[in-house]
C-alpha cells in the first residue's frame, strides 16, 4: 500500500466478485470482498461490488476482466475511507465472514453509533443483497439512477 493509494469500489459483473479478486490478486492488486454465510453458502455482502485499493494508474482495474467499471466521483474514481474497510474486517469470524447483528428486527429504528456517519438515523429493512447493497451506496454518498447500474457520487 502506496501513500497516495486509497479504497474504491469495483463494479462486476453478476456473479463476478470471485473471479475478479482472483484476477486482481494476479495483479498484485489488493482488494477485499467482504462475505457473508446465507443459507450455510460463501455469499459476497455487497453483490456486484468489490473494494479495491487503488493508485495511479487505475485504469489496470477497469481493464480486469469481469470488472464493468468503478463508482466515480465525476471523472475520479469514489474513494472509501479505510474506517468503512477497518469496520467491515472487524466483524469478520475466525472464518473471515463478516457477522452481522442478528438482534435487529424490520421496521425497529436504528442510530449509527461510531464512524463517519455517527449520529444518523434510519430504519431497519432487513439484509437482503440489494439492501444492503442500499447501504453500501448510502455510506458512500451515492445515489443509485432508475437505469440499473448508472450510478453517480451524489454532491
Amino acid at each position: 500500500m502506496t501513500e497516495s493509494s486509497y479504497w474504491g469500489v469495483a463494479v462486476t459483473r453478476p456473479n463476478y466478485e470471485k473471479f475478479v479478486q482472483d484476477r486482481l490478486h494476479l495483479q498484485n492488486v489488493d482488494s477485499y470482498l467482504p462475505r457473508i454465510k446465507t443459507n450455510g453458502r460463501p455469499t459476497p455482502l455487497f453483490t456486484r461490488y468489490i473494494f479495491v485499493r487503488l493508485a495511479n494508474p487505475w485504469h489496470v482495474v477497469v481493464r480486469t476482466l469481469g470488472v464493468v467499471d468503478l463508482l466515480r466521483n465525476g471523472m475520479k474514481p469514489a474513494s472509501v475511507p479505510d474506517v468503512v474497510i477497518d469496520g467491515l474486517r472487524a466483524r469478520e469470524d475466525r472464518h473471515g465472514f463478516v457477522q452481522l447483528p442478528a438482534r435487529l428486527t424490520i421496521g425497529a429504528r436504528v442510530r449509527v453509533i461510531r464512524g463517519p456517519f455517527a449520529g444518523q438515523v434510519g430504519l431497519y429493512k432487513g439484509m437482503s443483497s440489494k439492501q444492503r447493497e442500499s447501504v453500501l451506496l448510502a455510506a458512500l454518498g451515492c445515489k443509485l439512477d432508475m437505469a440499473i447500474g448508472n450510478l453517480e457520487v451524489a454532491e
